[in-house]
């Protein structure tokens, strides 16, 4: 029961962040937050603006932090996404939101005019298609690997093209 008593008795050591009303942390180790400062959030911010493909590298070596620290900045300052090889807003500012209801307003009154708007309307989408022979029972027992095989398979385009009533055209 004594040695149960000691144990607590260590444990329950208070800090000065734990003390009631304290608002105070108590000092880490390690070295301070130097690389995520205004003047850096702002480079970043430069770079990004003036040229979007740009590589977090290229960004790291410019400014002179580390890559990570590039990425932090990027995500949770600047609240970017990189999108096709390209550094975007991950929400629309108010220009960009203002051209979008623009936009919309424009569509529902050629929607208005229309209603049969959606009848004219032809899409396609296309993708490319690999085929070839399936490994006979006799490869696949012997270990051939189907990968191999795939790399091999010819591959061809196909498109499809559709309209509200269904598809109209399938082309490979």
């Amino acid at each position: 029961m004594e040695k149960l008593k000691k144990i607590t008795s260590k444990t329950t050591k208070t800090s000065k962040s734990q003390l009631p009303g304290s608002i105070q942390d108590d000092s880490r180790c390690g070295r301070p937050v130097e690389a995520r400062t205004n003047e850096n959030i702002k480079k970043v911010e430069v770079l990004v603006l003036a040229n979007r493909r740009i590589r977090v590298s290229m960004i790291a070596d410019e400014v002179g932090i580390s890559e990570a620290t590039v990425l932090n900045i990027l995500h949770e300052d600047l609240r970017m996404n990189k999108v096709s090889a390209r550094w975007i807003l991950k929400l629309l500012n108010p220009e960009r939101k203002l051209c979008q209801q623009h936009i919309c307003e424009e569509n529902l009154r050629i929607l208005a005019d229309d209603e049969d708007l959606f009848s004219k309307i032809i899409t396609d989408e296309k993708t490319w298609m690999y085929h070839g022979d399936p490994p006979t029972k006799q490869e696949s027992v012997q270990g051939f690997s189907t990968a191999k095989k795939a790399k091999n398979a010819e591959k061809l385009m196909a498109t499809v093209f559709w309209d509200m009533g269904g598809i109209l055209l399938i082309e490979y």
